[in-house]
């Protein structure tokens, strides 16, 4: 067992040694008691408890009515989304229809999305998804045309949703 003598120290440690000679016997004399209580300790602390359980994802559902101009037969799309039951406004597109978790990678969609939606229409397409970052849902829109130069859907945040 290691003992520090106390005689003729550097004050900054005296009570580092103190600590330690009042302590080495009674952790020495009741090791097993100390290791059980160590060990429950950081049960505790690594389990399950009121901050570690998983919360569920909340429900988003997307929502659309499409109307076609008369003289020209474009769509013209409103979109909603649906958090929790709690309905907003998200965008006006043309083309829209569900877009199914099999075709995400397509899209450039996280595989993590909640829902998604979105749709071609003569050469330009819109899109939709949702996704939870932390307590909120976020509403990411992109965009794709034929004429573009560079590749991708250009997602950018339009809404995010506390999640109550």
């Amino acid at each position: 067992m290691l003992r520090l003598e106390l005689g003729e120290m550097n004050p900054r440690f005296y009570y580092i040694a103190r600590i330690n000679n009042l302590l080495n016997p009674l952790i020495m004399n009741h090791f097993s008691s100390f290791l059980l209580l160590a060990l429950l300790a950081v049960s505790f602390a690594c389990g399950p408890g009121k901050g570690g359980e998983k919360t569920a994802a909340p429900e988003v559902t997307f929502r659309w009515e499409t109307l076609i101009e008369e003289t020209t037969e474009i769509p013209r799309s409103q979109v909603f989304v649906t958090v929790n039951g709690q309905e907003q406004k998200v965008a006006d597109i043309l083309a829209c229809d569900l877009i199914d978790a099999s075709g995400y990678e397509r899209f450039e969609i996280p595989k993590s999305a909640l829902a998604a939606c979105g749709g071609w229409w003569a050469g330009a397409g819109d899109y939709l998804y949702a996704i939870q970052d932390g307590t909120d849902v976020v509403i990411m829109k992109g965009w794709q045309s034929e004429e573009q130069t560079e590749s991708g859907f250009h997602y950018e945040e339009v809404l995010r949703v506390p999640v109550k």
